[in-house]
């Protein structure tokens, strides 16, 4: 989870990785796929303050 929040707004973002191989093992790539989980993580927080 990548937190780029500040004082104004909060922003989290949730990052995947994968990494891109030849035939012959080497890696030559990377695949990065980022998703905006900010509202989410609100609702979450949210749930879970009400069961206390």
């Amino acid at each position: 989870m990548l937190d780029f929040s500040n004082d104004e707004e909060a922003i989290l973002l949730k990052a995947n990785f994968s990494v891109i191989k030849k035939e012959n093992g080497l890696v030559s790539g990377l695949i990065a796929v980022i998703h905006d989980v900010t509202e989410q993580e609100e609702v979450e927080m949210e749930r879970r303050g009400n069961l206390c």
